[in-house]
């Protein structure tokens, strides 16, 4: 801030409530002559926000004048001008002890001990100017961390706990400033103090009126004013107000009136009750004069209050949808490469009739124009020597080469340079043919990489999406829930319940320790599941017992209708110590479960490699949030372009959705499925090749629903002797399916490899077995 500038900002709303603050605060006398409270706030401001140092430094004088006391004004300022230029010489150094609250230190230590010296006080002098200019530095880490509240516009961020003690200390120190602020028999300093007491405690919540209570209690103890008890006798005020806060102004105000008037009679021992109950009624006057919208602006920003809580809320939106509307950003970078590709391969399609009509030029260039009949052919007789050429370019396309004789005899007729003109043709048409066959391989490239560009920009906007969702406090609920709770006589701290996407519920509680009576899920949780209508489970607890504290943290989330148990096995073939066949089982980021089973090409240790390498990358690809076909694409593409040898794999994928109790089968290359109910046995089957082998994979997802104990066995083809063309309707493992006793995942997988061991012509490839059994929760 320039000092042009500084008369029009000492009175500027955006200064309109850290000016009074820092009059107040600089008249607050905790040492008799010091201008130590005024300091600490000038650094807080110095150091949070130096272009309103000046405005303050000024309403601060100002504040030393009102007090009487011309040299403590005198020095406050000199020591305000020595701070503010220091800092301004040593700039922002990163140096810790270059800070403006350190080198407050050290000036409040000089000046106070020169100022000192000079009275005659030495030793003494020193020591006091050393706790004088250790109180600034405590105080100014204070103000600093308290200062958002006086500087903040429009945030949609509350205070934290550290800002709401500093907060309090704050509001003490100005109730410091109102002393010696008197209107006849009353003091200005009580009036305010017990109206802020009041408002905060309406605002805040008991806690916050107890805290300021008490600050207020303490600073009357420095004052001199009241006795060592009085910061527990306005504790309990303030605690009797918040509790009131409910009823609204006039409960939390009256309560107050009500405590303050005992306590003052029967603990403080009061002389002249009729100026405390004036005090107190003026008090409450100013706290039911005070617009309702400036409380619940106060209440938003105190940790714990329910307008807090909505606060935090439309904070955490706001972010969330900042973060939506970039990565929303990136999704329509990546949509709008994969349109430029899908226009490079329109664009090439179009031209190919300027290709044709090159190669005519081209033709006609190298052949014709230095020909006699030139003008009798491409100008007399234009459309029949096209149709004559554009024919004998089809016969070189059909037959590669022509001999004379099968040249038309029209053309042998009227051209005199016919074999010339018929080895150029050849020529060009194969240079022409190339040229497309590498355009069409780029084409297809680039139609892959903008499908995968496509899938990212998917992915992209997905997360968007999924940011962008409100996580919504259901207040109803939570309000049911704490009733509920509590007329189970359980002693809760505090309950919560979150809805997020997909209509999931999430519900934290905080209680007291149960000594091992286990009340997380003997009671609370059938209680809860009562209360919301739906089955819950306990995903995370945090016990007493095990910590050693005396509370317990729990947090109940929507149960799944089905859980997974799986079993697999594999063997190499006779001769080999390594199986080309591999399964996995993948619990995915969004809650669904993954089955794999793979068979890389060939066997042994290559076909190990494959078929390890392409469910490493599918399980990957599906982590990310790719859907099933789009990553099963990718990595089609990736084993073709990954070497110029053969490589591929057949993938068998099932994905449970266990919540909405669906599987979903894809199958590319692989053997049939099976689904056991009992001794029905389903089959699912759908050919196409392996990945890895072809461009284009026809990817055709099956749907299925699941029921309390269904088996689903996956097998790979050295199991059943299958390579991809039988449909599987016939065979020993069905039968044996369909006789099977057991329902053990692991078991049946073993017991499967062992009896196709035993089938005629099964030993010379590798087998894989994955089995998933399906339950209903209990």
């Amino acid at each position: 801030m320039s000092f042009q500038s500084l008369p029009g900002a000492l009175f500027s709303r955006h200064n309109g409530l850290l000016s009074p603050v820092a009059f107040l605060v600089s008249r607050a006398a905790l040492f008799p002559g010091s201008p130590v409270p005024g300091l600490a706030f000038f650094t807080g401001v110095l150091s949070s926000d130096r272009s309103r140092a000046p405005v303050v430094a000024f309403w601060s004088f100002l504040g030393f004048l009102s007090t009487g006391d011309l040299y403590q004004a005198f020095q406050g300022g000199v020591m305000y001008a020595v701070l503010f230029f220091l800092t301004a010489y040593l700039g922002r150094r990163s140096s810790l002890w270059l800070q403006p609250p350190f080198l407050a230190l050290v000036v409040t230590f000089l000046g106070r001990g020169l100022s000192l010296a000079l009275t005659g006080s030495h030793l003494g002098g020193l020591l006091q100017a050393g706790m004088e200019g250790i109180l600034v530095f405590v105080l100014s880490m204070i103000f600093l961390y308290g200062m958002p509240v006086l500087t903040r516009r429009g945030s949609l961020r509350g205070l934290d706990n550290e800002e709401s003690v500093c907060l309090v200390i704050l509001g003490a120190m100005v109730m410091l400033g109102f002393s010696g602020l008197e209107f006849g028999v009353l003091s200005l300093r009580q009036v305010f103090g017990k109206y802020l007491i009041m408002l905060l405690a309406l605002a805040g919540g008991a806690g916050m009126g107890a805290a300021l209570g008490t600050a207020y209690g303490v600073t009357n103890i420095l004052l001199g004013t009241l006795p060592v008890s009085a910061p527990g006798a306005y504790a309990f005020a303030g605690l009797l107000a918040g509790a009131f806060r409910g009823v609204g102004k006039s409960g939390a105000g009256l309560s107050f009136v009500v405590g303050d008037l005992l306590l003052s009679f029967y603990l403080l021992h009061a002389v002249n009750l009729e100026q405390v109950i004036l005090e107190s009624v003026l008090a409450l006057g100013l706290l039911l004069l005070t617009p309702s919208r400036y409380v619940s602006e106060v209440a938003r920003l105190v940790p714990g209050t329910l307008e807090n809580r909505r606060l935090q809320q439309e904070y955490d939106q706001r972010i969330r949808q900042v973060a939506a509307g970039r990565l929303a950003e990136v999704a329509a970078v990546f949509t709008e490469l994969a349109g430029t590709l899908d226009e490079i391969a329109v664009t090439e399609r179009f031209q190919e009739e300027e290709r044709l009509n090159q190669l005519f030029r081209d033709i006609c260039h190298e052949v014709c124009e230095s020909c006699n009949l030139y003008q009798s052919c491409w100008e007399e007789d234009f459309y029949k020597t096209y149709r004559l050429l554009f024919d004998l370019i089809g016969l070189v396309e059909i037959r590669g080469r022509l001999e004379r004789e099968q040249i038309p005899p029209e053309l042998r007729r009227r051209c005199i340079r016919v074999n010339e003109l018929v080895t150029e043709i050849v020529h060009l048409h194969e240079l022409h043919r190339l040229n497309l066959y590498w355009q069409k391989r780029f084409g297809e490239k680039g139609s892959m990489v903008s499908n995968q560009l496509r899938g990212v920009a998917g992915i992209v906007s997905d997360l968007a999406r999924e940011l962008n969702v409100e996580v919504q406090y259901r207040e109803g609920l939570t309000n049911s829930l704490l009733k509920q709770l509590a007329a189970a006589e359980l002693e809760i701290t505090h309950a919560n319940v979150m809805c997020s996407a997909g209509n999931l519920l999430e519900i934290n509680i905080g209680k007291l320790g149960c000594r091992a009576n286990a009340q997380c899920s003997r009671i609370i949780r059938p209680l809860a599941e009562r209360v919301c209508g739906r089955r819950l489970r306990l995903e995370q607890r945090q016990c007493a017992l095990r910590t050693g504290g005396g509370h317990c943290l729990l947090r109940l989330v929507s149960a799944r209708l089905f859980t997974v148990e799986t079993g697999g096995a594999s063997r190499a073939r006779e001769g080999s110590s390594v199986s080309g066949d591999n399964y996995s089982v993948e619990e995915l980021r969004d809650g669904r479960v993954a089955l794999i089973l793979s068979d890389g090409m060939g066997v042994g240790a290559r076909a190990a490699e494959e078929s390890a390498t392409t469910i490493a990358l599918l399980e990957r690809l599906l982590n990310a949030g790719f859907n099933e076909e789009l990553s099963l694409r990718t990595i089609n593409n990736i084993l073709m372009l990954r070497s110029g040898e053969d490589s591929f794999a057949t993938v068998d994928l099932v994905v449970l959705d266990l919540y909405a109790g669906e599987a979903e089968f894809v199958k590319v290359g692989s053997c049939t499925s099976y689904i056991k109910r009992g001794r029905h046995v389903a089959l699912i089957h759908t050919p196409s090749p392996p990945i890895g082998i072809v461009e284009d994979i026809n990817v055709q997802p099956v749907k299925r629903r699941l029921r309390d104990g269904d088996l689903i066995v996956m097998v790979t083809d050295g199991v059943t002797g299958e390579k991809g063309e039988e449909d599987g309707k016939s065979g020993w493992l069905l039968d044996l399916l369909r006789k099977a006793n057991t329902d053990e995942p692991g078991e049946m997988a073993r017991w499967i490899l062992a009896e196709a061991g035993k089938q005629p012509g099964l030993h010379a490839d590798d087998m894989a077995v994955l089995v998933a059994r399906v339950d209903r929760e209990d």
